[in-house]
Order: C-alpha cells, then structure tokens, then sequence
C-alpha cells in the first residue's frame, strides 16, 4: 500500500491498506497504515472519510511522531468539505500543538482561506495577514545572499531540491508529490512539509 500510494495508485492502496488493517488490528504498523488509507480517501476525494480516520488515528495515537500532520490533514478535509467555521475552530483548537513552522503556516493559511471563502471572522483573517507577513518577512532576510546583481544563486542543496520540486510541479510530467523516489536512494522518503510548500 505504501509503494501503491508513492506511486499515485490511491484506490489500490486503500484497498491494500484496509485488507491489511482488517487482518491484523493492533499491529505496531496500524497507524502508519491507518495514514495511509486516509491519505488514499483524501487523494480520492472521499474527504469525509478521510477526515473520520484521521481523527480516529488522533484518538488513538495523540503523541505519534506524525500527529502534527494528521491534524493539518483533518483541518484540510474539513476545508475541502466547505465546512468553513469547522475549519477555523480546528485551526485555533490544534496551534498550541503545532510544533513545525510549515505546519502553523499551513494552520494559518487554511484558517484565513476559510475566514475569506465563508466570510467569518475578521480575527481569523488578521490571523492569516500576520502569518503571511512574518513568513514574508524571514523569506527577505537572506535575498542580499541569494540575489547578486540581479541572479539568483540557491544558497543551499535544499534550495536546489526545492527549485527541482517546483520545476516538477510547474512544467514536469510529476507534478506536486508527497513521496520521492529519489530521495534518499534506494529507500526513498515521506515529504515532511505540507503539500502546497512548492507552490506557495
């Protein structure tokens, strides 16, 4: 299910993922496998589900390594589904345990996506200016050591990786991806960031 999933098969990997789930309930992989057929159900727009297992995965596993990004995944779904107020009361219920940047950002985001989309609050959207203009702002600190005479020079190999990502997303054949192949050859890995990083 997992390699079914990196390789955007989503209903095979639901289908693998539950078969497995079914056949040996309390196994120590049970929450990983859980994420996976939540994952499926959210690439297949199945967002109720989606978000029924996510939360059920929080009930079970609060202090899971991977709890920070169930809860952004739940937060989504519910956005996907237009329940905008139930977005935001999640965004403001899970920031205290957000411990990632990306996360909060993506807290925020959808928060203030919700907010404009639903027209409800304008605490939510303030919420969302001062994320942005915070994220804004730690972006430009380093432009004096990554624009030199008007070229761009990546600082670091994770700039390098980003800017292949966002090439992948923009006009390659892979468009955006949360597992790569050719990350840490030959195991591959997890992208820890949410989904929009590149795009944003």
């Amino acid at each position: 299910s997992f390699t079914a999933l990196g390789r955007n098969e989503y209903q095979k990997a639901l289908e693998q993922s539950t078969a497995f789930l079914k056949a040996y309930a309390g196994h120590a992989l049970e929450p990983d496998v859980s994420y996976i057929a939540a994952e499926s159900l959210m690439q297949l727009k199945d967002y109720a589900k989606a978000d029924a297992l996510y939360r059920r995965l929080l009930e079970k596993n609060a202090n899971h390594a991977d709890a920070g990004q169930w809860r952004v995944r739940s937060i989504l779904s519910l956005y996907l589904q237009k329940k905008f107020a139930e977005t935001i009361a999640a965004v403001d219920a899970a920031i205290p345990g957000l411990k990632s940047p990306a996360m909060l950002a993506e807290g925020h985001y959808l928060a203030g996506s919700a907010a404009r989309v639903g027209k409800i609050d304008r605490a939510a959207v303030l919420m969302w200016l001062t994320a942005s203009a915070i994220a804004i702002f730690l972006a430009l600190i380093l432009v004096d050591s990554a624009v030199i005479d008007g070229l761009y020079i990546p600082r670091t190999n994770d700039s390098l990786y980003h800017a292949r990502r966002i090439l992948d997303a923009a006009v390659g054949s892979r468009g955006f991806y949360e597992f790569d192949e050719r990350l840490h050859v030959p195991d591959a890995a997890w992208i820890p960031w949410p989904w929009g990083y590149e795009y944003l």
